[in-house]
């Protein structure tokens, strides 16, 4: 595989995968007060499988990041995080704080949008910025401590023997650690997984991109997307049915079956029919926006239409559609201006 397809299929799972976050933050029984179980199959089924994308994007991030890594390099490549990962995670969240206190001053916004407390003092101000209390981007959090201990990640990527050891070891901790669902103890084993692939599985020795498609026989290939798939189908029906423990393994499992799946099934269509288009690189736009966007459409539907099953169902789908639409829109809109590349991160 050449450069060309591993560059149009990043972009692929970039799209696909946003529009995954979105559809999983529009989980519409829960603006209701309700319980979002199996009495909603629907949205209960999409909502577990759509959990995939924000574990595939620490999975892809952290190939990225150590594809080609050396300590040489490590210099640059730090740099270049702070410009797209620390400026816009700054900017975005300052600017929620900002609108959210704007908002929880007028009455009517406070009164029917449960706007919570008041932000009263330059320290809580200071805190929520810091914290993303207002926005999901938790995982850029992440992403940013990741990439501020990435030396030691590349010592631990010093051999596939040690590698394999300490990815055991990161899914034990992850497993057995009290952290919250938002906490870095679990999302490194995915970010690491992909770290693995980047430095030991990702470039042939001529410089093209390397492909599961390049040591399995054609003949094979089809059992083996077969046998992925229904292992994938499996754990998301597990995922469902049983503990949060299952959702952890097909959180940490499925990234790896999308990224081979990709190449044994779809490789052909992004080769050769997948066009890359402009507004694809305004993803991490949509990614930083769209749930303070989503909140403002679902209230404005629980607040003039009942929750019977086909508007839980109805809002769920177009919800999750017109806000992907409107915000690429909206990006093109901007990015016209220079302020953006510090909305964007110079994406």
């Amino acid at each position: 595989m050449n450069s060309t397809y591993f560059s149009k299929k990043i972009t692929f799972l970039n799209v696909l995968l946003t529009f995954f976050i979105v559809v999983l933050h529009a989980k519409t029984p829960e603006r209701w007060g309700l319980t979002l179980d199996m009495n909603y199959p629907f949205i209960y089924w999409t909502n577990i499988f759509t959990q995939i994308g924000v574990p595939t994007f620490f999975f892809i991030s952290g190939l990225l990041f150590y594809r080609s890594c050396s300590f040489q390099v490590l210099e640059r490549k730090l740099k270049s995080r702070v410009h797209s990962l620390l400026i816009p995670y700054l900017v975005w969240n300052a600017l929620f704080v900002f609108l959210f206190f704007i908002l929880a001053h007028v009455p009517f916004f406070h009164d029917k949008m449960n706007m919570g407390d008041v932000l009263n003092s330059p320290k809580e101000i200071a805190y929520a910025i810091i914290n993303s209390r207002y926005s999901v981007l938790w995982f850029v959090n992440n992403l940013m401590i990741f990439s501020a201990f990435s030396s030691v990640v590349l010592l631990m990527l010093k051999n596939q023997k040690q590698a394999i050891s300490i990815l055991g070891c990161s899914i034990l901790v992850a497993l057995y650690s009290e952290g919250g669902d938002e906490s870095v103890y679990k999302w490194f084993p995915m970010y690491f997984m992909g770290a693995m692939i980047g430095r030991f599985y990702m470039d042939k020795p001529d410089g093209t991109y390397f492909s599961v498609k390049d040591i399995i026989p054609r003949n094979l290939q089809g059992l083996l997307a077969g046998t992925l798939a229904f292992l994938f189908i499996l754990l998301w029906v597990l995922s469902g049915i049983y503990t949060e423990k299952v959702i952890f393994w097909f959180r940490l499992l499925a990234p790896l079956m999308v990224w081979i799946l990709i190449d044994l099934s779809f490789s052909d269509f992004i080769q050769n029919k997948f066009n890359v288009r402009p507004w694809m690189r305004y993803m991490f736009f949509i990614f930083c926006t769209h749930q303070f966007v989503l909140n403002i459409v679902q209230k404005m539907v629980v607040l003039t239409c009942p929750p019977t099953p086909l508007v839980l169902n109805l809002t769920f789908v177009l919800s999750a559609i017109s806000v992907f639409v409107f915000l690429i829109y909206v990006a093109v809109c901007l990015s016209k201006y220079k302020f953006y590349k510090y909305l964007s991160g110079g994406r």
